[in-house]
This record gives C-alpha cells, structure tokens and sequence, in this order.
C-alpha cells in the first residue's frame, strides 16, 4: 500500500508543478496583453492630441489670415473648419 500512496503523491507532485508552471505563463501572458493595451491607448490619444492642435492652428490661421483663403485649392477649402460668426 505505501508504493501506491507513492505513485499518488508523485503523480500529485507533478500535477502541482504543472499548474504552477501553466499559471505563470498565463500571468506573463496577460500582463503582456494589457501592456499592449495601454501602449495601444496612449499611442491613440497621442496622435488625437496631434490632430486637434492640428485643426486649432488651422483654425487660428483663418481666422488672423481670411484673405489666404482665396489662395487656396479647392481641395484646401474643403478642409478648413467652419467658422460662424455673430
């Protein structure tokens, strides 16, 4: 009876050590994943950020410069922001 306790306890052991090993992979893994994640958010607030300076100097120059707008493509036209004014 004690080699076949022995076979369970060795068998037990080595269930143990895989799901130690299995858990640790899976952490590494998931705190990769939200590393990615908030690498991934940053990096799109960043380039918002970027576009809304973008448009607000776009807008600053219309508003000091108005006459540049005649010199400008139809295509630039179309990509200036709307201004209502009262």
């Amino acid at each position: 009876m004690s080699l076949n306790n022995s076979k369970k306890g060795s068998v037990m052991i080595a269930a143990l050590i895989l799901t130690i090993i299995t858990g640790t992979i899976v952490g590494f893994f998931l705190k990769s994943v939200t590393q990615e994640v908030t690498s991934s958010h940053r990096s799109r607030m960043s380039f918002q950020a970027i576009n809304l300076a973008e448009a607000g100097l776009a807008l600053i120059g219309w508003v000091i410069f108005p006459s540049s707008i005649n010199q400008a493509s139809e295509d630039e036209k179309t990509n200036l922001p709307l201004v209502i004014s009262t």
